[in-house]
Formats: C-alpha cells, sequence, structure tokens
C-alpha cells in the first residue's frame, strides 16, 4: 500500500498493511529555501500557474517516503491590513521573523467592546461567493499527489478559536469574556452565520477531507468552555459533512488533558497533531484512553526531535513507543506534531519511514 491508501484504510475501518506516516514539511521546506540551502531538485515555483504545485515538493515527499496533507490545505517583514467601515476601523498587524521562519501576530484588530461591534458589521457585510476555480485546483492536487497525499478543504477556525487565534488574542478575549460577555456571545454567533456560505462550499467541494485547523488547547480551551462553545457548534458542523460523506479531523496541537477526552463528543472523526509527553502534557501511551475506542488518532512524534538541538535516539525511541502501543490499535496515523521545523535533519525523516516499513501489522 502507498500512504494514500493506507490512511484511507484507517479513515474506513480497515486494515493497512502498515501505519500510515504523514509529515507536515511546509515549514522546514520554506526555512531552507528561504536560506538559499533547499536541495535544487526539491526547488519549484509555489505554487504554479494554475494553483498546481512543481514536481520538486513531490519529489521530496516521495524521496522521504512519507504522506502529505499540510501541503494540500486550501529578515522582519511587517504586514498591515485595516478594515474601514462606517461604524470605524480595525487594524490587525502581522511580524514575520526569519530566526524562526514563522509568521505572528502582534497587533489583534479587536480590543474592546467598541470594536467587536465593528467586527460584526464586517461579517454582516462581508459578500461571499464560491470560486469553481478551487474546485478544480482540488482535482488537480488529487491528481497530481495521487498515492503520497490526502487533499483537505480547510474549514473555518470555530468562532471562540477564531477569536482567540483571528481577531483578538487570548488575554483579550478572556478579559473581555468577564466584562461584555453578551458583546462576546453575540460575536460568536455572528462568527457562526457567516461561515455557512464556506460550509456550503465544503460540502460540495471534491475533497473527502475536511480539516479543522483550530489549535485546540487544554491550557486555553477548557472543558467548560469546550462544552458550552465548542461542542454545539462541532456537532452541528460535522453532521452536515457526514452527510455530504466527508471525513473530518480536528487540529489538536497544544496541551491535550481536559480536550482530548471531549472530541468522542463531537463526532470528528479525528483528532490531529497529537503531542506526547515530554513535549506534550499527556504521556504517548494514554492517548486511546483518554480519546475512547473510536476517535483515529494522528501524530505521535513531537515536531522538535527532528530538530539538530535534539538526538535523533529521542526520536527514535519515540517511533519505537509507537510501534509499542499503536501497532495493532486499528485507528491510528502516525504524524509529526506539529511541523518538522526548519533546522530539522530532514534525513530523520527517512529514518521514521524506514522504521514503519520494517513493522508491518
Amino acid at each position: 500500500m502507498n500512504q494514500e491508501e493506507r490512511i484511507n484504510a484507517v479513515f474506513e475501518g480497515r486494515k493497512p498493511d502498515r501505519l500510515p506516516w504523514f509529515a507536515d514539511l511546509v515549514f522546514w521546506y520554506f526555512g531552507m529555501r528561504k536560506r538559499g540551502e533547499l536541495p535544487p531538485q526539491y526547488y519549484d515555483p509555489v505554487p504554479l500557474r494554475g494553483g498546481v504545485y512543481g514536481e520538486g515538493r513531490v519529489r521530496l515527499y516521495k524521496d522521504l517516503g512519507c504522506g502529505a496533507h499540510e501541503e494540500l490545505n486550501d529578515g522582519t517583514e511587517i504586514t498591515t491590513y485595516r478594515f474601514i467601515t462606517p461604524l470605524g476601523e480595525l487594524e490587525r498587524v502581522w511580524k514575520f521573523t526569519m530566526d524562526g521562519m514563522s509568521t505572528a501576530l502582534v497587533k489583534y484588530p479587536v480590543q474592546n467592546a467598541k470594536d467587536l461591534k465593528i467586527l460584526r458589521y464586517i461579517l454582516k457585510d462581508a459578500k461571499i461567493r464560491v470560486d469553481e476555480n478551487l474546485y478544480e485546483l482540488q482535482r488537480r492536487w488529487m491528481e497530481q499527489w495521487k498515492g503520497i497525499g490526502i487533499v483537505s478543504s480547510l474549514a473555518p477556525r470555530a468562532p471562540m478559536s477564531a477569536l482567540f487565534v483571528e481577531w483578538m488574542g487570548v488575554k483579550n478575549t478572556s478579559i473581555l469574556y468577564f466584562k461584555e460577555r453578551e458583546e462576546i456571545e453575540e460575536t460568536l454567533k455572528v462568527l457562526d452565520e457567516s461561515y455557512d456560505p464556506y460550509f456550503e462550499s465544503i460540502e460540495n467541494a471534491p475533497a473527502r477531507y475536511v480539516y479543522f485547523g483550530d489549535n485546540l488547547s487544554g491550557d486555553v480551551v477548557n472543558p467548560r468552555f469546550f462544552q458550552k462553545y465548542y461542542l454545539p457548534y462541532y456537532r452541528k458542523r460535522v453532521s452536515k459533512l457526514h452527510q455530504k460523506e466527508k471525513v473530518v479531523y480536528v487540529h489538536i496541537d497544544g496541551a491535550l488533558k481536559g480536550i482530548l477526552s471531549r472530541i468522542r463528543e463531537t463526532e470528528i472523526d479525528c483528532a490531529q497533531a497529537l503531542t506526547p509527553a515530554p513535549v506534550g502534557d499527556l504521556e504517548l501511551e494514554r492517548f486511546r484512553e483518554e480519546a475512547g475506542e473510536e476517535v483515529i488518532l494522528w501524530g505521535g512524534l513531537p515536531g522538535v526531535y527532528f530538530s539538530r538541538r535534539y538526538s535523533q535516539e529521542l526520536l527514535e525511541n519515540m517511533v519505537m513507543k509507537v510501534i509499542e502501543h499503536y501497532l495493532h490499535d486499528g485507528k491510528f496515523i502516525v504524524g509529526v506534531a506539529d511541523q518538522v521545523p526548519p533546522d530539522a535533519d530532514i534525513r530523520r525523516v527517512r529514518m521514521v519511514t524506514e522504521i514503519i516499513e520494517e513493522n508491518p501489522l
């Protein structure tokens, strides 16, 4: 079986010949490219005309023997976005750093209750239309990455996650939640309603998989918050997606305690990017105990273990621990949690492939 066949088998309740093995190489790829250190056989403009990838990135995954998923979702540089409305303006500022090869919000648009009213105006005023060309783009990706990748539609973040990550930040959302709860909850309602056109598009898209990139973490989303603001939202959206025969996975790349045990209630098929202790807060061998029997688990290999700053032995030991506990689990996908870093020894990705290939089911 190839990696696409293996992951499909897991999601369909069938037995693959090996554990599926998927790695997010986007961070490493662009870090190497930005520094001019990317091997020439992997270099290509991204994306090319028409949205398809060049053969370089496809070759990278083939050479390393891992599957692709993050590739296929829909110095210092400062970028500023301004939202101008009759009620006032909002400003969002992004900062890109070469050292970390990453981008972070350094100014969130919403600072107070007045800004929440402006945000609601923006969401209600927005005109959303489906670009049919994106459906064709998904079909091209599905053909181009056949055998080594799964193509997913990327859903909007859950409304509360959107406030945490995109609009307000965790600290400010938490403060305003206790001071202006009615304003927060009205904004959550409007955010949810604004997503309807996106989900209609996703339901009709050719891609079978749907990715909820919510970056859930138990140290931010406590069980009470999850019960009140996430569970009803997920149930509503996932139910409709299942009616369209979609498969849904959610990104949980932070603390797992208090979150992983609740995923089974949402009807989401898979919890993805699970980081084990000592990098995360939950031991690898306890993943199944926390998640229950039905949820597909995806992750297990901390991204930092691919870095040259850590010994290769740490990664080897963790791979063997995954095999010890989950080789015959039937619902486990080996994955990097969360990304292979820019300073990674990329040969370690190939090492994981070789260990997995040596351990058939």
